[in-house]
């Protein structure tokens, strides 16, 4: 389910969301994300500055894990202690066996004002894995934002000759 379904043009918002594919920890994990920081100031103040925070599955886990990641309007996005990503987090209990699972919304909120006070400045500069997920998730980033004519070849002239 993709629970931001209105939410796949750039110009929308600074919150992109899509948990198609993700097992129920992995979607819990999402939404549960989105939900703390959808309203949050430094998304507003991000989607500003030109970055959307995008949440998407991550393939390696399915199941209990959700990748956030960081894109600017050319679709870089920005390295979080040398990774193109973050992830929902899951810990594991050696001595119970038990494994616990969170949103990490604390270590998102800690990027976000990275990014937003310039701590985190790098950004990717050859395609990446999450790059190509992001987009395969959201392809009217790459349309819209690389004045492409959309997949279905049709366009709209004003021109009245």
């Amino acid at each position: 389910m993709n629970i931001n379904s209105l939410n796949h043009s750039p110009n929308f918002s600074g919150l992109y969301v899509d948990t198609d594919g993700m097992g129920s920890t992995a979607s819990a994990m999402a939404e549960s994300l989105s939900r703390k920081i959808e309203y949050s100031d430094e998304v507003d103040r991000l989607d500003k500055m030109g970055v959307d925070v995008i949440i998407i599955q991550d393939p390696k886990n399915k199941e209990d894990r959700a990748k956030v990641i960081f894109a600017d309007g050319d679709n870089r996005l920005y390295k979080i202690d040398g990774k193109d990503h973050l992830k929902t987090d899951k810990f594991f209990d050696i001595g119970f066996k038990q494994t616990y699972y969170s949103d990490n919304a604390n270590g998102v909120f800690s990027a976000m004002k990275g990014i937003l006070n310039g701590t985190f400045q790098k950004k990717t500069t050859r395609p990446t894995q999450t790059q190509r997920e992001m987009l395969e998730k959201f392809p009217i980033r790459d349309n819209v934002l690389d004045r492409q004519e959309p997949e279905c070849g049709h366009s709209i002239d004003f021109c009245d000759c």
